[in-house]
């Protein structure tokens, strides 16, 4: 953590780059988490509109268990999403789900009959949004990891040239260009690739792991009880 916070500090002139970067991460993972959100009405409204009804096997016990979860999740949510107060005094990421939600929600329901023709351009609009956002993130990125090791290898450069002729007697010329070059490639994929994927692969896992929560949470919290125990033997 030392050497982390060490190598962020350069970072800091480059923010404004940082938080476009991160920003358009966010819209990347959101975008990928409304095309999940389209499949469902997509498979029920457009490619299957005529499918049988299947009644549950299980009779009446297992319609009152589905309430009761139900009832449990509404709970969750109600609290979670503090429904129990005013409009407009819920927090300020919870106003803006509402002012966002609302008229997206009102619209939806009152195309109910046409949805069929609506889905296609709501894909084609999100994967233009997905498409730019990937792209000015990837962009960020890259300006802030290029300006980092930039900025390094100049002070890397500064720092060798007033070094003494006895450091130089002591090392190599190979190890030194190692150093600015090989080092500081290094130093730059760090920053502008793998910090850029934890970053981009923990959004899409807290959007997808909150849409399924929501879709569906017993099934969700199998699916995320089951894979760590299931690594265990693996290991």
């Amino acid at each position: 953590m030392k050497i982390l916070r060490r190598l962020y500090r350069y970072i800091v002139p480059y923010r404004g780059w940082a938080i476009l970067a991160f920003a358009s991460m966010i819209l990347v993972a959101a975008t990928y988490g409304a095309l999940v959100a389209l499949a469902r009405p997509l498979f029920d409204e457009v490619l299957t509109r005529n499918r049988a009804t299947v009644s549950s096997p299980s009779g009446p016990a297992s319609g009152d268990s589905a309430t009761k979860l139900t009832a449990g999740k509404n709970t969750a949510l109600r609290i979670l999403l503090r429904r129990d107060l005013p409009e407009g005094r819920r927090g300020l990421f919870v106003n803006v789900i509402d002012d966002v939600s609302r008229p997206v929600r009102s619209w939806w329901m009152s195309h109910a009959h046409d949805r069929w023709k609506i889905i296609p351009y709501f894909l084609l609009a999100i994967f233009v949004v997905r498409a730019f956002s990937a792209f000015f993130a990837e962009y960020a990125f890259q300006k802030v990891g290029l300006s980092t090791v930039r900025d390094l290898r100049n002070q890397l450069y500064e720092s060798i040239i007033h070094q003494s002729h006895r450091f130089f007697y002591e090392r190599s010329t190979g190890e030194l260009v190692s150093r600015i070059v090989a080092d500081a490639d290094q130093i730059q994929a760090a920053v502008s690739i793998r910090m850029g994927d934890v970053f981009q692969e923990s959004a899409n896992v807290l959007v997808l792991a909150t849409y399924v929560c929501l879709v569906n949470t017993e099934l969700a919290l199998i699916n995320l009880v089951m894979p760590p125990i299931l690594v265990i033997p693996v290991v």
